[in-house]
């Protein structure tokens, strides 16, 4: 009896070990997790508030995370600040960074380091205010780990011919399906127009925050015919890289390398190269050089809204007088342009309300005569 007791002890947890070997196996596979980080990051509840008061969230969605970009790197190649497990915290993870990935075409450490350096050199990465660090956008602010649209497991017609040629030559299929997702999800558009202008507003429509590097905010974009292209779905309406970091060729602009105005290395630093910028084929081809002075981000009516805002938050800001008066200098400037603009599309709007609303009136009047007429018979 003791014999079988010690037997059927031993089948239990050898059973046990098995099991518990295969879900830490599935893990890896299934998200490429060889540190079996989400043996605790599965957790939806898994969290903490932050000294600043924020909510940060540890929590890993397999399903997703399998399908993005990242989904073959191991953690600890982002989160080098990580040795032992559980830990207690992490330090920021650094874009720059090596990875422990090879880059196929040199077989050498994969790192975004180039990229990294071209972004430290831009307006976005320089010449930031002491005290306000998190004014600039970081890497994580505008890349948030894209989600690839097409399942290597689900794809039909032309895109699964494309993978079952991967397939021909790499024979795990393994292998061939993480590749071929992350070489479609690469070619996708990563924004809309739309979600690139709401993205670059997300700052730039900050009056606060815009003042303290003595720009003015960029909020009546959104009353521009550019702005009313992209909300409608225009293909070819330029939204904020479309000017800032131009696909022209040479390629010599990169949006990680955005510029200031004043730079050489602005798109738009002179005349002849806005020429080039709104000429394009898709654009305003043979536009003239007193086309491209016209301004297109003017401030519009909202200058009273933003003379009070800065009058009111100055202190609050730690605006200077002289960035105030810069501000509300600029917004005068064009004030009354824009106030033409705006009485004439109000004319516009009214005008067109009441040739419609006399149309509708018309017919109206027209209904009533024939169905009078049809009651008497004379139809």
């Amino acid at each position: 009896m003791g014999g079988a007791t010690l037997r059927y002890r031993f089948l239990f947890f050898v059973g046990l070990a098995v099991f518990l070997s295969a879900s830490l196996l599935g893990a890896q596979g299934y998200c490429s997790d060889e540190e079996n980080c989400t043996v605790c990051h599965r957790y939806s509840g898994l969290g903490t508030i932050d000294k600043a008061g924020r909510e940060r969230v540890f929590y890993i969605n397999e399903e997703i995370f399998r399908r993005t970009v990242h989904a073959s790197v191991r953690c600890t190649d982002c989160h080098t600040s990580i040795k032992e497990i559980p830990h207690t915290g992490s330090k920021r993870v650094d874009c720059a960074t090596e990875c422990h990935q090879k880059e196929p075409s040199t077989g050498k450490p994969f790192s975004h380091k180039p990229v990294f350096e071209l972004y430290k050199g831009s307006v976005h990465g320089s010449n930031i205010q002491p005290g306000y660090e998190t004014d600039k956008p970081n890497c994580v602010y505008c890349h948030q780990n894209p989600i690839c649209k097409l399942d290597p497991n689900k794809v039909s017609g032309r895109d699964l011919a494309v993978l079952l040629r991967c397939r021909g030559c790499h024979v795990n299929r393994a292998w061939a399906n993480r590749f071929f997702m992350h070489f479609t999800c690469r070619l996708e558009r990563r924004f809309t127009g739309k979600q690139i202008v709401e993205l670059c507003s997300s700052c730039h429509e900050d009056p606060e925050k815009m003042a303290r590097y003595g720009l003015e905010p960029t909020w009546n974009l959104k009353d521009s015919f550019h702005w009313e292209a992209i909300k409608y779905g225009d293909p070819n309406a330029p939204n904020c890289i479309t000017c800032h970091a131009p696909s022209l060729k040479g390629g010599k602009y990169d949006v990680h390398s955005i510029a200031k105005l004043s730079s050489k290395m602005s798109p738009l630093n002179t005349v002849e190269k806005k020429l080039k910028v709104c000429g394009q084929p898709k654009c305003h081809p043979g536009a003239t050089p007193t086309f491209v002075r016209g301004k297109v981000h003017s401030a519009g009516l909202k200058f009273t809204i933003l003379e009070e805002t800065l009058l009111k938050k100055g202190a609050k800001a730690k605006l200077t007088k002289e960035q105030r008066e810069l501000l509300i200098k600029k917004a005068k400037e064009e004030e009354l342009s824009a106030k033409i603009v705006y009485f004439v599309q109000l004319a516009y709007t009214i005008l067109i309300g009441v040739i419609c609303g006399f149309m509708f009136i018309h017919q109206l009047l027209d209904l009533r005569i024939t169905l009078r007429e049809r009651r008497e018979g004379k139809h």
